[in-house]
């Protein structure tokens, strides 16, 4: 007979999140430069995972389609910010607009289809069932999505030459995305799930059969809804992608097989924020050597390193 776990407090909390700190001392102790990033990202962390908490009650409570059809739009619209405004660092023209259309396909649609037939969730849009799915699975689409766009997107840029080669011998933009954007790219966001499953029971205790055990849950049954999870996991996350990179290469490919440069642009929240944190260090510095030296790797990384060797020496 399972003991019930004892409750946990903000005492637990606060040991766990001890760690954290930790971490950011470490960071600063050793110059890694991360520690603003961890612990922004911390706090986030605790905000965010607190008004959840406060909402998912009132959604369980309300027991209406149309409050988890609601908490299901704002996480969509926040998920393709998030992967649009801070974590690209190229972007294409409608590109707010393409993510969000791949991951409403894939979240709503696996996740539907998980609650009704794997779940057995009646009816299959239940709060309790439907908001948790579609939360894991949307984060392991965002996941992906940004590492297939970041991909596809670079080669555009960086390739260019070897894309107008393909099209100037008569390859068609399907073609042309099928050969070497979609195969890189669904590779590439599939390839931490495959490492997971592949792991999974063997090195590592996933997360959802961890959490289930510690609530005194059956091991029987954390394991199936583990296994559910994995693969409904990893077919949303191969949908989405291949969406939003086919929307892609619609976008920066034309109907008349061109490449458009024009509809694609840099730019990075993160870098600039980095960029912003460069300048106030040049401010701050006093040895003229050191200024030039940080002056040259914002523009050139070649030829920093070189000067840095030099420097040494």
């Amino acid at each position: 007979m399972n003991s019930e776990p004892p409750p946990l407090g903000l005492t637990q909390v606060a040991v766990a999140a001890s760690l954290l700190v930790a971490t950011c001392v470490l960071s600063l102790l050793i110059g890694a430069d991360i520690e603003v990033g961890l612990a922004v990202a911390g706090l986030r962390c605790t905000v965010q995972l607190a008004v959840l908490g406060a909402v998912l009650d009132r959604v369980f409570a309300a027991q209406s389609p149309f409050v988890a059809a609601g908490l299901l739009a704002v996480m969509l619209l926040a998920g393709a910010a998030q992967v649009v405004f801070v974590r690209a660092a190229v972007r294409h023209s409608a590109m707010f607009l393409s993510v969000l259309l791949a991951l409403t396909v894939a979240t709503v649609a696996v996740s539907l289809l998980t609650t009704a037939f794997c779940l057995n969730a009646r009816p299959a849009w239940t709060p309790r069932a439907l908001v948790p799915v579609a939360g894991m699975v949307l984060g392991n689409a965002i996941s992906g999505v940004s590492i297939a766009l970041d991909a596809s997107l670079r080669l555009f840029t960086e390739h260019q030459a070897r894309l107008q080669v393909y099209l100037a011998f008569g390859a068609t933009r399907w073609e042309l995305g099928r050969d070497l954007l979609l195969k890189p790219a669904v590779r590439l966001a599939l390839t931490p799930i495959v490492t997971q499953m592949s792991i999974m029971g063997l090195v590592a205790i996933p997360g959802t059969l961890t959490g289930s055990l510690l609530i005194g849950g059956q091991v029987a049954q954390a394991i199936k809804y583990q296994q559910i999870l994995m693969f409904v996991l990893s077919a949303s996350t191969a949908i989405s992608v291949i969406l939003a990179v086919l929307l892609a290469l619609v976008v920066c490919i034309d109907s008349n097989h061109q490449l458009r440069l024009d509809r694609i642009h840099s730019f990075s929240l993160w870098q600039t924020i980095c960029q912003l944190r460069k300048h106030n260090r040049l401010r701050q510095a006093s040895d003229p050597e050191a200024v030039a030296l940080l002056r040259t790797e914002s523009r050139s990384p070649k030829r920093s390193k070189r000067k840095r060797s030099s420097i040494a020496a």
